[in-house]
């Protein structure tokens, strides 16, 4: 007769089954976390968008708040004194020019007209056009002794314009630019050569001063609108992902 082997039962080796089971179980934590920190980022980026629009809209809202109270309150101002730097020599160049007369001979009136416009067009362009409307402009020369215009707009991060010291810069270089255009070409109109000649410098120093930061304000403007399209780009770049 042959004899039938007798085939051991071996029981599982559980250590090993155990230590499968937990290397599975780590695998599933560490897609968990995986899962959880893309959670967190994604809520984080949503937190942050939703942060700025916030941000965005408060700036609205103060300035549309500033608006309907008065936007030439200077009460409001970020910088009442730059404002009234820039209005003052501006209002005091004019005064003298149509009222100087009673009090002062023509030559006396010419000197301090020019006096105060020149005074009015260093400190705009130096000084209050950086800190109402954070813009400044500069001419400079190249190697072949070409002038070049240069023009600086604020980083939008970092720059916040107020409704008010944007309002009483506009609104003050353009009347005083007006100012002179008007007089100008009512004394060449009348052969008033003499004060022709002074309407003539007003005009071009509050010209060129608009029109420097007229060229600013494009820029910043571009800026705006790159910006814009970087946080659109973004957000959708962020719910595509």
């Amino acid at each position: 007769m042959q004899s039938k082997k007798q085939q051991k039962y071996k029981p599982p080796n559980l250590d090993e089954e155990q230590k499968k089971n937990k290397h599975h179980d780590e695998d599933d934590d560490d897609d968990d976390e995986e899962d959880e920190e893309e959670i967190q980022q994604k809520k984080k980026k949503k937190k942050s968008s939703k942060k700025k629009k916030e941000e965005k809209k408060d700036e609205e809202e103060e300035d549309e708040a500033i608006h309907e109270d008065d936007k030439y309150n200077i009460k409001n101002a970020l910088h009442p004194t730059a404002v009234l730097f820039t209005i003052a020599f501006k209002a005091g160049a004019a005064f003298l020019y149509l009222f100087g007369g009673t009090l002062l001979q023509d030559q006396l009136i010419f000197i301090s007209v020019v006096l105060l416009m020149s005074f009015d067009f260093w400190t705009v362009k130096n000084i209050t056009g950086r800190l109402l409307v954070g813009l400044r402009w500069w001419s400079d020369y190249d190697e072949e002794g070409n002038e070049i215009w240069r023009f600086e707009s604020p980083d939008l991060r970092k720059f916040k314009a107020n409704l008010v010291d944007k309002s009483f810069f506009w609104t003050s270089q353009l009347a005083i630019t007006i100012f002179w255009i008007f007089f100008l070409v009512k004394n060449i109109i009348s052969f008033g050569f003499y004060w022709g000649v002074l309407d003539f410098i007003g005009f071009t120093l509050s010209s060129v001063n608009l029109y420097g930061f007229y060229k600013c304000s494009g820029e910043h403007q571009d800026k705006v609108k790159k910006m814009r399209n970087q946080f659109i780009a973004k957000g959708v770049a962020g719910m595509i992902s």
